[in-house]
């Protein structure tokens, strides 16, 4: 791994913020204007997940799918990943979790 746990969590928080950010602005110009599709930071939060993943060498991309599936550690995939040997869960709640799920897995 390129990148150390307390930045790398740092970054992916950030990207979180991101996202609620880019949810608040969307309802903002729905209120202004309600037939525009609003505005939005896809191509920021894209590159931003893009470089994170090649910092954290994420080939199984655990990073996207924790943002996504897992709705940021907050959605019913947040506990439903399980190692494959012993069917030992693997938590998906924080981006500590991501971190160390990477290293492991």
């Amino acid at each position: 791994m390129l990148i150390q746990k307390d930045k790398f969590v740092e970054i992916l928080k950030s990207i979180v913020k991101l996202k609620e950010l880019d949810y608040e602005l969307y309802k903002i110009t729905k209120k202004i204007d309600p037939m525009k599709n609003g505005m939005s930071f896809f191509t920021a939060e894209d590159q931003m997940i893009e470089m994170l993943k090649l910092l954290a060498e994420d080939t199984e991309d655990w990073i996207s799918y924790w943002i996504y599936d897992c709705d940021m550690g907050n959605g019913k995939n947040s506990d439903s990943v399980r190692t494959q040997d012993d069917k030992t869960p693997i938590p998906l709640r924080t981006p500590e979790d991501v971190y160390e799920c990477i290293i492991k897995y």
